[in-house]
């Protein structure tokens, strides 16, 4: 499967995380410039685990000092968000949205990126720095809402988590579109856009497909 073009990349967070992100763009939790009442969402010791994952490109340090985007929606981690699994707390999908970036406005916004081929805790994924490198990517599985591993295949849910990193900032004006789960969500964001006069598109997501 080709390379989509236009390339966009997704961001899942917290409607509540949503007021800041549009004022101040999105930033690692270490940097100064983070929002103090950020919802985390997603897996506590994953999270922290990151801190200690070197990122293998030139613009170095550690996941924790990148913004995770995935390349597609419908991620296993949301599936699991959906049903709360061990230190992942269960969250109405209604609360989760997703900051879609295209890719073409982080190459022109200067800053550091980098992405994996799969989940990037997962120590058999690439790492990879050049946009040609993004064919090394499985687009098939990344696009496809059905990421479970098969007898033939057992790498499936690993590829279809492949991350895009973005290092310390991702500034506002990157962002293009927000997708909500329903219409109250949806009111919610585009109050708080309105209030920015920005331009970002405010949809619900087309017959439920980004979500679960």
């Amino acid at each position: 499967m080709a390379i989509p073009n236009p390339l966009y990349l997704f961001r899942m967070t917290h409607v509540q995380n949503v007021p800041h992100a549009l004022e101040h763009g999105l930033w690692t939790a270490a940097s100064p410039n983070a929002n103090p009442g950020y919802i985390p969402i997603g897996d506590s010791e994953i999270i922290h685990a990151r801190k200690a994952m070197p990122i293998h490109v030139p613009s170095g340090g550690t996941l924790s000092d990148y913004i995770p985007f995935y390349f597609g929606a419908r991620s296993p981690m949301l599936y699991i968000i959906k049903k709360g699994f061990h230190f992942v707390k269960k969250i109405p999908q209604s609360e989760i949205v997703y900051l879609v970036v295209p890719f073409e406005n982080v190459k022109n916004s200067g800053v550091e990126w980098c992405f994996t081929d799969g989940n990037a805790r997962d120590y058999s994924s690439r790492h990879f720095s050049e946009e040609t490198q993004l064919e090394e990517l499985d687009w098939e599985v990344i696009n496809s809402q059905d990421w479970k591993n098969r007898e033939d295949d057992m790498d499936r849910k690993r590829r279809k988590q492949a991350e895009f990193l973005v290092k310390e900032h991702v500034p506002a004006a990157c962002i293009s579109h927000i997708i909500v789960y329903d219409e109250n969500t949806a009111k919610f964001v585009q109050g708080h856009v309105d209030n920015l006069r920005m331009t970002i598109r405010v949809g619900v997501s087309p017959n439920n497909k980004h979500y679960y």
